[in-house]
Order: structure tokens, then sequence, then C-alpha cells
């Protein structure tokens, strides 16, 4: 099954709720199992992003000064 970054930054906080769950032992082992290979992934998303933003955003305009 093929996961596009877009899926997986939309489900960050829902894995994380779930996580924070009292679950049965066999799905919140599956699940751990599933936000370990997910972070990864994540991560490499929020750098990038982050440098994107260092290039190509802007500050914000104030007038007030």
């Amino acid at each position: 099954m093929k996961v596009s970054i877009a899926q997986i930054v939309s489900s960050k906080d829902a894995i994380q709720k779930l996580l924070e769950t009292k679950l049965p032992v066999k799905t919140s082992y599956n699940l751990n199992k599933l936000a370990q290979k997910l972070n990864p992934e994540l991560e490499i998303y929020d750098k990038k992003r982050i440098e994107l933003i260092k290039e190509f955003g802007e500050e914000p305009y104030r007038d007030w000064e």
C-alpha cells in the first residue's frame, strides 16, 4: 500500500491521540510500530518545509513601526 506524504501529515495528530489512549496490547504494539516508521518521514518533511519557508517566506508587513 502506497501512502502519500500528505496522508502521513494529515494523520499525524490522529495517530498521536491514538497512542495516548488505552488500547489492547496487540493494537497498541502495531500502532507504535507504525508511528516509528512514519516519524523519520515526518522529520524529513518538516526539515524541508522549514528550509522552504526560510528561502521563500516573507516577513509580515508592519505598518505601525
